[in-house]
């Protein structure tokens, strides 16, 4: 029997083809394990129900946010299409794909989604880059506009370093410019990829203290690393910024 459960709080949507319902059964237990609730009409539709296309479209109006599995099946599914379409009617910002298999991206979404960023999530990717889905979720969970009564999951607040504190803390501030306006740059800490800043927006990290390098890449374009020392208690704090009329971008120490 089909187990269903009804959701109290900001949830995201996941829409996905029922050829993958192993990734997502294994991406809904993680994310709930980092307090993130997921909506999937295979949990969270009773059986019977009279009308289960009304429980979508009403599951997705009221979602924080949707992610798209991607992959191979996703272009031979109607019902995807449809859930897409209805996406980017009520939440047209917040459509976020995740690629889990296949050797060609193109051939793995619909064609208005073929030039949109996604999060590579396929084989041994799995594990890093889930930590830049849960980050750019929880971004998600702050700018929604949702109205409800519901109680909304709580979100950590940035930790912040003081005089007698072992806590290291780095801060990022992404100042605002036209090139890669919309786009994200992606923050790698001692070459580990940690997350992901926006134009206009600031992100804080806790680090050990000790020797650290940090760069910022966007599809081909890489800064230079930055090798900088952390003492315990201490804030650190790195500014970054499109370059005008160039397809570079700068990263420096304040």
């Amino acid at each position: 029997m089909m187990k269903t459960t009804t959701l109290q709080g900001p949830y995201v949507f996941i829409s996905y083809p029922r050829f993958e319902e192993v990734f997502v059964k294994r991406l809904a237990q993680d994310l709930a394990a980092r307090d993130l609730q997921v909506w999937r009409d295979e949990t969270n539709i009773a059986p019977g129900s009279p009308d289960w296309e009304a429980a979508i479209r009403d599951a997705i109006c009221n979602a924080y946010a949707v992610v798209l599995i991607a992959s191979p099946k996703v272009t031979k599914s109607l019902y995807i299409k449809g859930e897409l379409s209805l996406a980017k009617r009520y939440r047209p910002n917040c459509i976020y794909p995740i690629w889990i298999g296949g050797t060609e991206w193109t051939d793995c979404v619909p064609i208005d989604f073929i030039n949109t960023q996604y999060i590579d999530m396929r084989g041994e990717k799995y594990t890093s880059e889930f930590n830049t889905l849960v980050y750019i979720l929880r971004k998600a969970i702050e700018q929604s506009s949702l109205n409800t009564d519901a109680p909304k999951a709580s979100i950590p607040e940035s930790p912040v370093a003081g005089p007698g504190s072992q806590l290291s803390v780095l801060h990022l501030i992404r100042q605002p410019a036209f090139g890669y306006s919309i786009r994200a740059f992606q923050i790698f800490l001692d070459d580990q990829k940690v997350g992901v800043i926006h134009n206009k927006e600031s992100c804080t990290l806790e680090v050990q203290a000790g020797h650290h390098s940090i760069f910022l890449r966007i599809d081909w374009v890489t800064t230079p690393p930055l090798t900088f020392d952390i003492a315990p208690g201490e804030n650190v704090t790195f500014l970054c910024q499109a370059q005008l009329m160039s397809q570079y971008i700068k990263l420096w120490r304040q």
